[in-house]
């Protein structure tokens, strides 16, 4: 076995590491974890650019739980300004989680932070967000690659992240 006990996945209540572990073998997803295990890190495609996802638990407490994606794809520097004003009329928009520009990476992520009471992630909890965050994510990744190859305007990207909804 992998080193979870069934009662500990029935109550639901385990670590907060092993609801995700359950949920990785379960969707049989290829999963690199830290020597901490305290992150995980997964690969998606999307229809516009492949996606590094993490998810990265709290060291100390398991009381939260961030999920982190990364899409494959580089700003070019005459870009930066639009996408960062997209970033920003996302973000008034989005439900969950935000986008965010680095300049430095010259690269757009997703991030999103669920606070939990401690040690009490459970699995319908988990897939719930992270369902979700994917969702938003894979959407929002959407609009900043039109917004980056000058597909889309801002205003054409936020109005694309509606019509999906």
């Amino acid at each position: 076995m992998d080193g979870f006990s069934d009662s500990d996945f029935l109550r639901g209540l385990s670590d907060g590491m092993s609801v995700v572990r359950r949920w990785v073998q379960r969707n049989e997803i290829v999963a690199e974890y830290s020597d901490d295990e305290r992150e995980c890190a997964m690969q998606f495609g999307s229809d516009s650019a492949d996606l590094l996802v993490r998810i990265v638990l709290d060291k100390d407490t398991d009381a939260s739980l961030s999920v982190f994606v990364h899409p494959d794809f580089e700003v070019p520097d005459e870009r930066r300004a639009v996408v960062l004003e997209t970033c920003n009329l996302l973000n008034v928009a989005m439900l969950l989680g935000n986008v965010e520009f680095d300049p430095d990476e010259r690269r757009v992520r997703y991030r999103y932070l669920l606070a939990y009471p401690s040690g009490q992630l459970d699995a319908e909890l988990f897939e719930g967000v992270f369902d979700g965050c994917l969702d938003s994510a894979n959407r929002s990744v959407k609009a900043l690659m039109g917004v980056t190859t000058g597909k889309l305007t801002p205003s054409e990207a936020l109005a694309s992240l509606s019509d999906s909804e």
